[in-house]
């Protein structure tokens, strides 16, 4: 699938092959740089899925800031709260800063 939606670009066929969240990351950022939102949001959801904390967080601003996606605060704060959960230090501000 991930070599089907990036076609021809050069990304090396071990990181294609992963299934970890680490790539899914790196794939998010590719596809970031390429302006294809909706296939960076869908490797943030996998990453997250399988518990990857920052791909949690990635996730939790695509939500907040409606990048690829509709803006939604509730999941937003949710994958937040899993993220700091993780050890991501910015997830704690951001619930900090969002939370009601």
């Amino acid at each position: 699938m991930v070599q089907r939606m990036l076609g021809p670009d050069p990304i090396s066929a071990n990181k294609l092959g992963e299934e970890t969240g680490v790539c899914q990351s790196t794939l998010f950022l590719y596809l970031k740089r390429k302006s294809r939102w909706g296939d960076a949001v869908q490797l943030l959801e996998a990453a997250a899925s399988n518990g990857h904390a920052e791909g949690q967080y990635a996730l939790a601003l695509c939500y907040e800031y409606g990048i690829g996606v509709s803006k939604d605060m509730n999941k937003a704060l949710t994958l937040y709260r899993q993220a700091a959960n993780g050890g991501i230090e910015e997830a704690i501000k951001r619930i900090e800063k969002t939370a009601p």
